[in-house]
């Protein structure tokens, strides 16, 4: 029933314009995110909610600091995980909701892309939601280029990387307001060169420049379990690579280009150097990821503008089949798990749902 739910507000999504309807997206999402309590990592997250228990932490410059002591702080008065879960993704979803109401010129098309893909990835990895959303503001900031707008987003970075450690990744993209697109492609470009060149030493390198993760560098670079073979690690490529080409063919298609479309291309242009990484771990793709939502906004704005193109008709078509094939690659034929042990855990671990079968059955 869950499944059919979540298709059914997909497809009225991704053909229709309704404020009703994104609504109704926006609230499958809060109940599918916020009222998780189960499925993969979960029990990862259930150590780490008794672990924080233990005492508060003052080191912002360790990652994951803000995720400990919130949970030191609702442990301490009684609260469990599950409502530390409720109340921090509900925030998380608030922000989330006013960067596409800002931005989004159909909200229905962003939301289904984000059901399909990556709803599954947020509501499993908690933290890395809760970072994401403090990245997404900080390019909002840029976006704007208000008052000390480089300071504000410096800090929403180093906020980001206290939930969870790639936040700081993100810092590279703090130098896009000052460069023009002409220049942002040739740094890119000459740093995914280097990156590529680099590839066989790139967890050595890693483990200088991130020696205060150095835990995460191990399991990310040097566990060789983790690493996929070369054709899986080539679809990332192709996954990340195709994604920027929708991002480059809509901006440079579009009749009136704003400061949201020049911005999140030089920001596209930036995370190319995340390409080799995927040949270590597929938990990268994260890196770029993480502002897929930015993506959708942009693509839809595209598809959804008035004068209706061939051009627009085309490319929502082969979006929206990219994206459905995206959802089977990493839920079905991708890893261990699959759809059996990745999806459905999330649909049967949840409290609105299971009370709802409860009262119906």
């Amino acid at each position: 029933m869950e499944l059919i739910i979540s298709i059914f507000l997909v497809f009225l999504g991704f053909f229709f314009k309704n404020k009703i309807i994104s609504k109704i997206q926006l609230f499958w999402i809060w109940i599918l995110i916020s009222f998780n309590n189960g499925g993969p990592d979960y029990d990862g997250y259930e150590s780490i909610f008794i672990e924080s228990a233990r005492k508060l932490q003052f080191n912002f410059f360790k990652p994951g600091v803000l995720y400990s002591n919130g949970a030191y702080i609702f442990h301490k008065i009684g609260l469990n995980l599950e409502v530390y879960t409720i109340i921090t993704s509900s925030i998380a979803l608030f922000f989330l909701c006013r960067i596409v109401k800002k931005y989004s010129k159909n909200p229905n098309f962003v939301y289904s892309c984000f059901i399909v893909f990556p709803l599954v990835d947020n509501i499993i990895q908690k933290r890395n939601f809760l970072s994401m959303i403090p990245i997404l503001l900080s390019i909002d900031l840029l976006i704007e280029k208000k008052k000390c707008y480089i300071v504000k987003s410096f800090i929403l970075i180093i906020i980001a990387f206290n939930f969870h450690v790639l936040g700081i990744i993100y810092l590279v993209y703090i130098i896009v307001p000052f460069f023009s697109l002409k220049n942002i492609k040739k740094i890119s470009l000459v740093i995914l060169t280097i990156g590529l060149i680099l590839m066989p030493i790139l967890d050595e390198v890693a483990k200088i420049l991130f020696r205060f993760a150095s835990s995460r560098v191990e399991l990310y670079f040097f566990d060789i379990s983790m690493r996929l073979p070369f054709y899986k690690a080539s679809c990332f490529v192709i996954i990340h690579l195709l994604m920027f080409c929708y991002v480059i063919f809509s901006v440079k298609f579009k009749n009136k280009k704003d400061t949201f479309d020049k911005t999140l291309l030089k920001i596209n242009y930036v995370f190319l150097f995340a390409i080799p990484l995927y040949f270590y771990d597929s938990t990268f793709l994260r890196i770029y990821r993480n502002i897929f939502i930015l993506n959708y906004i942009l693509i839809g704005n595209y598809i959804y503008e008035r004068k209706n193109s061939i051009n627009r008709k085309i490319i929502r078509v082969f979006f929206i089949l990219f994206i459905i094939l995206l959802f089977l690659f990493m839920y079905a034929l991708l890893g261990q798990l699959k759809y059996s042990g990745l999806v459905l855990p999330l649909f049967n671990n949840n409290i609105v749902l299971n009370f709802f079968r409860e009262v119906i059955f």
